[in-house]
């Protein structure tokens, strides 16, 4: 979006970063930084140069306009499926803004009218990379944790928006679980064979079983 609309886009990303995805950025002109440490220590580095240099920052964790971006992926089932929603709605949990706008989405068209029900949202972690789910079942504050996942996009230890995303769950009487790597290889080869679609690690984890 930067590239298309002649802005000049500064990334942060942590040094397990999948060199497909870092080549993906230099290829649209963004200036990459490559932090050495975890997605956090990425995130915290982020917010800083953008407070130091005064760069507008739109990472998901902080940036509001991204909830209501991301709330798009609600409307869009609500709009589609109407009254055929799905009894369900799975959603691969990272940082929780993806869950958190998809819930608000589905709430909302609910409110206008447009849907007769809210489906019931599972959120889907990676077994490596669960700090969220634990935290849903526990009741209690988020307690950030080290992360080990080939599902890089989700391996977040301190999910930033995981208030707004249990809420949306719970909200929903959803519920959340945690996938094993061996599982989402397989459900990237599932997806791929049998849809034709070849999907990254965290995007197919909702499809893992």
């Amino acid at each position: 979006m930067a590239a298309a609309t002649g802005l000049q886009s500064i990334i942060f990303v942590p040094q397990r970063a999948p060199e497909p995805k870092v080549t993906q950025l230099l290829i649209f002109g963004a200036t990459v930084i490559r932090v050495q440490g975890t997605y956090e220590q990425a995130f915290d580095l982020c917010r800083d140069a953008c407070a130091k240099f005064g760069w507008y920052n739109r990472n998901s964790g902080s940036n509001p306009f991204l909830v209501e971006g991301k709330k798009t992926a609600g409307l869009e089932i609500a709009e589609q499926f109407g009254s055929a929603v799905p009894d369900w709605v799975v959603v691969s949990v990272g940082d929780g803004c993806t869950i958190g706008g998809i819930g608000k989405g589905l709430q909302e068209m609910k409110r206008l009218g447009f849907i007769h029900r809210s489906p019931r949202i599972l959120g889907v972690q990676a077994e490596g990379a669960k700090p969220l789910m634990d935290a849903f079942f526990s009741g209690n504050n988020l307690v950030p944790t080290a992360t080990d996942t080939i599902a890089d996009s989700i391996a977040v230890g301190t999910p930033r928006n995981w208030r707004r995303a249990i809420r949306q769950v719970k909200e929903s009487s959803g519920t959340m679980i945690a996938v094993a790597d061996e599982e989402i290889l397989e459900a990237m080869r599932f997806t791929a064979r049998l849809g034709g679609v070849f999907g990254e690690p965290a995007g197919v984890a909702g499809v893992a079983d």
